[in-house]
């Protein structure tokens, strides 16, 4: 879970920019090629709200 939570915070860091989100998954495709469903749940709904807030 801790390594969840830092992968986690680290793609929404970089969700403003799409050059710096597509860098990051890059730099660490070993973990996003293997994601839990959970955190990408997570991702999906922050970085979301990131870019379109309500």
């Amino acid at each position: 879970m801790d390594s969840d939570l830092k992968y986690v915070l680290g793609i929404m860091k970089c969700s403003e920019s799409r050059k710096r989100y597509e860098r990051y998954i890059w730099e660490n495709r070993e973990y996003f090629s293997r994601i839990p469903k959970s955190a990408l749940d997570v991702i999906d709904v922050c970085t979301v709200t990131v870019q379109h807030p309500l």
